[in-house]
């Protein structure tokens, strides 16, 4: 899975946080045509 950096102004609750970092995930494992694991190396 690659590195990916967002950077957000303030302001943002940390519900609207974890959406975007779900979303984020979502797009880029579908993108690439891999999977989410749950095992972190």
């Amino acid at each position: 899975m690659p590195h990916v950096v967002v950077k957000l102004y303030s302001g943002r609750s940390e519900g609207q946080k974890q959406a975007l970092a779900q979303a984020v995930t979502e797009v880029v494992t579908r993108a690439l045509g891999t999977r989410i694991r749950s095992d972190r190396r």
